[in-house]
This record gives C-alpha cells, structure tokens and sequence, in this order.
C-alpha cells in the first residue's frame, strides 16, 4: 500500500492554516476583552470630571477611551463628518467635534449621527 504523499502534505497545511487562526482569534478575544475591561473601569468614573493630569495619563497609556465630564469650547467650524455609514435604514454620518479645554487639551466628542 502506497502513502497518499499529497493528500498528507496539503491536510498538514491546512492543520497549520486552522491552528494558526485559532491562535489568532484566541488573541483577538484577549485584545478585545482588554478593551471592554478598559471601558468597564472608565463608567466607574462617570459621576466625576476629568481632570487635566488624568487626561495626560491616558495621553502618554496611548489609552483614547475616557468617560466622564469635561467643560470647554466646541471647535465647530473645525467639525468632521465621518461616513456615510448607514443606521436604522438611513444613511448618514457620524459628527465628530473638536473640544478645546480650558489647560489647552484638545478632545474629539462624538456629537452623534446626522442625515
């Protein structure tokens, strides 16, 4: 009996290909988990402000996720309109403004969806 050489080598190949985009997804699941920790952990700070030296911290953490409040000026005139993107059946975007804090931080606010 002759040992299928072909059939062998392309089922080790294709093992390979699957073990390594379980792997993959076993990352992906731990990356996106982190993130979710991250936001779970900002809600908890919901009811205070932000202050200027949290705001470097997550700054220099290259950390962009932050809940809370903050008060300043919208840049209006320097709006961005994200999209199209469709939502609810509709198109339209997502309207993005910057907010400039009074220790000159400057924020992007997600100012919500536009048709």
């Amino acid at each position: 009996m002759r040992f299928p050489l072909k059939e062998t080598v392309m089922t080790g190949v294709c093992v390979t290909i699957l073990c390594g985009l379980g792997t993959w997804q076993i990352k992906r699941l731990h990356w996106k988990d982190t993130i979710i920790d991250r936001l779970n952990a900002e809600y908890e700070h919901k009811n205070q402000g932000i202050e200027s030296t949290r705001l470097a911290a997550l700054a220099v953490e290259n950390a962009p996720i932050a809940y809370g409040t903050v008060e300043g000026r919208l840049l209006r005139d320097s709006s961005l309109l994200l999209g199209p993107r469709p939502e609810e059946g509709r198109m339209g975007y997502h309207l993005l403004v910057p907010l400039l804090l009074e220790d000159g931080h400057t924020l992007i606010v997600h100012a919500g969806w536009v048709n």
